[in-house]
Parts: C-alpha cells; structure tokens; sequence
C-alpha cells in the first residue's frame, strides 16, 4: 500500500534505486589523481546516452514527487506506458504543481538552455554522489532539493558516517554546454564562487537538514557544521562537479584546487562527468518527463 503522504521523501527514490542500475552502473568512472586532488571521471558510452537521459529522469521525478508517492507513480506508469487507462487530467495538472517541470518547461514552452543544464548538473551529482564512493564511502545523506538550479544556496551536500566519525562535504555543481570555454574555467569559476559562500551554504544546510533527520546525533552533528567549517575541522570538505560534453583527458580541472579553500588537498574532490552531446540528451531527458505528464506521445 503506497501511502498518500510520504514526509520522509525517501519511499521514491528509494525505490528508484532499488530498481533500476545506478549510474556508476550505466557509466564508465575512473578515478584519478590530479597533482594531489582526488578526482573522479564518469563517461557515458555512447550506445548508453539514452538510458542514462531516462535514468536522469526518473530520479528528477522522483525526488519532485516524492511527497505524494501515489503521483510519482501515476507519473512512472505515464513515462513508460506501463499502466492500463488514462491518468485523469486532474492528477497530472498536481504533478507540475509540484513543481516537476521547474527548469524543464514543456515543449511549446521550454526552459532556457541556462536553467536545464543546472538543473542537469545538480540531478546528474545527486545520482553519482549516491553511488560513488568519493574516499569516504556511500554517504547516509545527499541534500540539496532546491526548486530551482538557480536558486540562492549549496547545491549538494553530503553527509558520511565512517569509524572515524560523521564528516561532510559540501559541493558546487556546475554545467558545461559551451563548446568554446574549458572545463577548467568553470572549476576556477566554481572554486571562487564556493569560497566566498561556503559558509553561507553551510549555514542553511544546517538549518534545514538538521530538522529532517530522525537520528538525534546526526542531526546534532548537521546543527554544528557552521562551527566545524569555521574551526577548519578534520570532518570538513569540498568538492566541485562539472558536467558536460567531452574533455580531453589530459586536462586536469581539478589540479587548481590545490590553491583554495585553505584546506589539506585530502578534503578536496573533483567530479567531472561527460554526457556526450547535450542538445540530443536534453531532448531524451525531456521527452521523458514530458511523457508522464501527457505532453508527449511520440515514442
């Protein structure tokens, strides 16, 4: 019995990835050194792009929907046809209003290329933050719902429990879609804009993810993560994501970050993923998101 209410978010997404691979399942990752910063690579191959677009999708809504689980599930067997009858218009209008297409649009009104590629990036950290093991192992929290790419805030933070103890790491997640400027003038870019509003970042992070966890210590830990940046605490870091087309893997983006955040290089990450050409991946990922909501029905 899918429950009407799901205050915890965690029944769809939870699901989703029970069910479906992971993309460190779908992708190739590689793990380098970057003149001391850990950094990792993840590619999509080519016959790949297309599931890893629709596994993109599902998560967005899952994560969207995840307050209504019954929506996000009339919206699944929408996407991928796999329901018998005609979901009511009704309930797919209360989709969007749930905010679903935010940075998406619909396809007589699509959202500009700015604010679907930083939705794009954030989506695509999530799902590997979960699933790739970043030197500390599998996180017990990844926050950062914003509604809009664009909004004000960190965009991911995650949250680890090892035996030396709870530790975070604070990402920026940028996207890449110009074929002119370099990954690494967005890292630089991403590095200055992370060490002028880390704190900031921290600060609201801890305000509202400290109210969502059920475990008193963790959550007491997430109160403190405001004091743990500003006493350069051993439990704190950073990383930046890019995601992008293609870059040339002799270019080390991350090397640069030996330079900031006055931090040992060892609480310092790069994640760079590489999607292929992104005008034919924005149109799967849409394509999908669109189809569950009766705004799309060609194949």
């Amino acid at each position: 019995m899918v429950p009407a209410i799901d205050l915890t978010q965690r029944l769809t997404v939870d699901w989703v990835r029970d069910c479906f691979p992971g993309l460190d399942e779908l992708c190739t990752v590689t793990h380098v050194d970057e003149e001391g910063i850990a950094a990792w690579r993840c590619v999509v191959p080519e016959g790949r792009r297309h599931e890893v677009a629709w596994r993109v999708a599902v998560g967005i809504a899952a994560r969207r929907l995840a307050l209504v689980p019954d929506l996000f599930f009339d919206w699944f067997g929408s996407a991928t046809r796999c329901i018998d009858g005609v979901v009511p218009e009704a309930r797919l209008a209360l989709m969007k209003a749930y905010g679903l297409l935010v940075d998406v649009g619909t396809p007589t009104e699509p959202a500009n290329d700015i604010r679907f590629f930083g939705l794009l990036a954030e989506s695509v950290l999530e799902e590997l933050l979960w699933t790739v093991d970043h030197g500390l192992g599998r996180p017990v929290v990844v926050e950062g719902h914003d509604w809009s790419a664009l909004d004000h805030g960190g965009d991911k933070l995650a949250i680890y429990v090892g035996d030396t103890g709870p530790a975070f790491r604070l990402w920026e997640s940028k996207a890449l879609s110009s074929t002119v400027r370099t990954a690494t003038a967005v890292v630089a870019e991403a590095a200055g804009q992370l060490e002028v509003n880390a704190a900031a970042y921290i600060g609201r992070f801890a305000v509202t993810v400290s109210r969502t966890i059920d475990d008193q210590t963790l959550a007491a830990f997430v109160a403190q993560m405001p004091e743990l940046w500003a006493n350069n605490h051993a439990c704190a870091g950073v990383g930046i994501g890019v995601t992008t087309h293609d870059v040339p893997e002799t270019q080390t983006c991350f090397a640069q970050l030996d330079a900031h955040f006055g931090l040992p290089n060892s609480r310092k990450s790069g994640h760079l993923t590489l999607l292929g050409p992104l005008d034919s991946f924005k149109k799967s990922l849409c394509e999908v998101l669109w189809k569950g909501v009766g705004l799309w029905t060609a194949p």
